[in-house]
């Protein structure tokens, strides 16, 4: 692993800003790259929760019985995740914060070099938020001595 990160090798973050309010956002498996080797899509965070805690499963995970259990498992996943909150600079509770639509997640094959994690938030008039936790990314990954490029991907505004 190397000691400097850098954001390209890392961290693809794209945000549809929703810089047209009129039309919906881009569904994400539409603009993810075709070197994509794996890709995770929530159509809606706020959705899938409701949803999960409709669930037998969702309702066994609120019983207090299996509170200590639940508390267990939480950590274990917190320290399997710890690793990629530190490589991309963010959380679930961030994303889930700024989306207001699909979040997309794509693990992209490079040449030469490891896969990067690319990321794709719906967050249609929310785009103050959106801002904020693109500057929050940027401050944590420069101050780990990361790089940063700019680009514009068919019309889009990308921090690369």
């Amino acid at each position: 692993m190397a000691k400097s990160p850098s954001i390209r090798g890392m961290l693809a973050l794209l945000v549809l800003l929703g810089a047209r309010p009129a039309l919906a956002a881009v569904p994400a498996d539409t603009i993810i790259s075709s070197a994509a080797r794996g890709f995770v899509s929530i159509a809606d965070a706020k959705t899938l929760t409701e949803h999960w805690n409709q669930t037998q499963l969702g309702q066994l995970v609120k019983d207090e019985a299996m509170q200590p259990f639940v508390e267990d498992m939480r950590q274990q996943i917190e320290r399997k995740l710890s690793s990629t909150r530190q490589k991309l600079g963010l959380t679930v509770e961030d994303l889930r914060d700024v989306a207001t639509g699909e979040i997309g997640i794509a693990l992209v094959e490079q040449e030469k070099t490891r896969a990067a994690v690319a990321v794709t938030v719906d967050v249609t008039g929310n785009q103050p938020a959106a801002e904020a936790l693109l500057a929050k990314i940027d401050k944590e990954l420069v101050s780990r001595r990361a790089t940063r490029a700019n680009a514009t991907v068919e019309g889009v505004a990308v921090a690369v």
